[in-house]
């Protein structure tokens, strides 16, 4: 029956179900790395500083990305791109005018927060290798199928909002 249905699908959404795949894969390896952090904090807690933990600094981290992907996800969803529009203008909405990947962004900037909130060394470090994994991995690959479907008006918005 998939086969069926993937026959009648456009290529449009073929390459965009090919993103969001990407896309989840990368959400997925967080949580990965949010779960390691976690059992290993578990048995084995190295806290970030000898003191009491950062609440306020967390706190604001934790919601700041949570702003940011809640921003993305709505320009996400009233954002129709039209042929006509310039290239830039065409991928740059809201958060997207800072960097290529907000709700990877907010995830990361979530996840600093809690590893200050829990004043966790493990949390800390598990968040810094996600966000450079999925940067240099799961990213490049769903940038390769943007530009492999909107080509030039993509690459043109690659140069001009850099991360």
């Amino acid at each position: 029956r998939e086969k069926v249905y993937n026959i009648h699908m456009t290529e449009e959404k073929k390459d965009i179900n090919l993103v969001h795949i990407v896309l989840g894969h990368s959400y997925l390896f967080y949580f990965a790395g949010l779960l390691v952090a976690v059992l290993f904090d578990t048995f084995n807690h190295i806290p970030i500083m000898n003191m009491r933990s950062d609440n306020q600094l967390g706190l604001i981290l934790l919601i700041a990305g949570t702003i940011l992907i809640l921003w993305a996800q709505k320009t996400t969803r009233t954002g129709h791109h039209r042929k006509s529009e310039l290239p830039y203008t065409r991928f740059a909405r809201g958060p997207y005018t800072i960097t290529r990947s907000p709700t990877h962004m907010g995830i990361g900037i979530m996840l600093l927060g809690l590893s200050f909130i829990f004043n966790s060394l493990a949390l800390l470090v598990s968040t810094m290798l996600c966000f450079f994994i999925t940067r240099y991995i799961f990213i490049r690959k769903e940038e390769k199928l943007l530009v492999d479907r909107y080509g030039d008006d993509y690459r043109a918005y690659q140069k001009k909002v850099r991360m």
